[in-house]
């Protein structure tokens, strides 16, 4: 996962970090049986409809996420890949910014 460093902090390989994404900014595409996913493989843990949009939550390498697009009709159990920009995501060194 690439992004850009928040607060022109200078990161180094093997650092602790926490990438802040939007969920609105995070793709999740249905897998056909037996494909190859070329994004982040991911599986539907949990799905809201909220109107023109659905809610999700994906299960990712034990990381959960939420992710808001139009509605698909995914359902739990669905496997998924998952694909974030990486213009997309903010990256802070860990334990070294408060948000408070």
């Amino acid at each position: 996962l690439r992004g850009l460093s928040g607060e022109e902090q200078k990161l180094t390989p093997g650092a602790p970090v926490l990438v802040c994404v939007r969920k609105e900014h995070i793709g999740i595409r249905k897998l056909a049986p037996g494909a190859i996913p070329q994004g982040l493989p991911g599986e539907i843990r949990a799905a809201s409809f909220l109107g023109l949009d659905e809610e999700y939550v994906v299960a990712l390498e034990g990381v959960e996420l939420r992710a808001v697009q139009p509605a698909s009709g995914l359902k739990a159990g669905d496997r998924v890949e998952v694909s974030i920009r990486p213009e997309d995501c903010i990256v802070f060194l860990a334990g070294q910014n408060r948000l408070d």
